[in-house]
């Protein structure tokens, strides 16, 4: 009975944490500690998500489909640089066009790749 019951437990912490793990952050230090943690890479968009011009593709933002198996290999964080908290990371990053996409490493210490601007739906899957 304990053995079902501690495995029961576990087995929902696993689904709650799988969960936790598929949403977006809007907290650049949070998603950075959850990088370390998990030993995945760090996917960040800043953008001004009421502006069509400055705001990334939503498509690419879902976590549905095939595009889920893409974003769950990151840990993600998402944030409005329209606000004061985005504009200190969007300077910390030296982005001025919006969207910006970076991809750090999984020890949180290294921009892989950067990208200012809309992204293609090829550059997005690769």
């Amino acid at each position: 009975m304990v053995q079902l019951l501690v495995t029961a437990v576990l087995a929902v912490s696993s689904i709650v944490a799988a969960t936790n793990n598929a949403q977006w952050q809007s907290d650049y230090g949070k998603a950075l500690a959850a990088t370390r943690a998990d030993d995945r890479p760090l996917l960040v968009v800043l953008d001004v998500p009421s502006d069509p011009e400055s705001a990334a593709a939503s498509e690419q933002l879902e976590s549905t489909g095939e595009q889920s198996k893409l974003l769950d290999a990151y840990q993600r964080c998402h944030i409005d640089v329209s606000t004061e908290y985005g504009k200190k990371v969007a300077e910390a990053f030296g982005a001025k066009e919006f969207p910006f996409t970076a991809i750090i490493d999984k020890t949180g210490s290294v921009v892989l790749c950067k990208k200012m601007g809309q992204l293609s739906s090829k550059e997005w899957r690769s």
